[in-house]
């Protein structure tokens, strides 16, 4: 399960997370409780724009991902587009 950018969630939808994170489980009060037959994996992104909670964040893992440098970047765009000019390349990571 991916849950993308985790900030951007109202505090109804983390204490609803909180359920499914502790007991693999989910509440909906016209369907019932489901549970999970087995545990779940859930990623959780997060773009910093808010703290979560702490209740939260004790049932993570925590992992941070900075943002590549010039040369990593460089690498990416020449993997992805193995045909792309030098030049372009390098003008394209400098504008991002």
């Amino acid at each position: 399960l991916l849950i993308d950018e985790i900030d951007r969630a109202d505090d109804e939808f983390e204490s609803f997370l909180l359920e499914i994170l502790s007991d693999y489980q989910i509440t909906i009060p016209e369907i019932g409780t489901i549970r999970a037959a087995e545990p779940p994996v859930v990623i959780i992104t997060s773009n910093r724009t808010r703290e979560v909670h702490d209740a939260l964040k004790r049932r993570c893992l925590y992992h941070w991902i900075d943002y590549p440098d010039f040369d990593t970047e460089l690498r990416i765009v020449r993997l992805k587009q193995p045909g792309i000019q030098a030049t372009l390349s390098r003008q394209i990571v400098a504008a991002v």
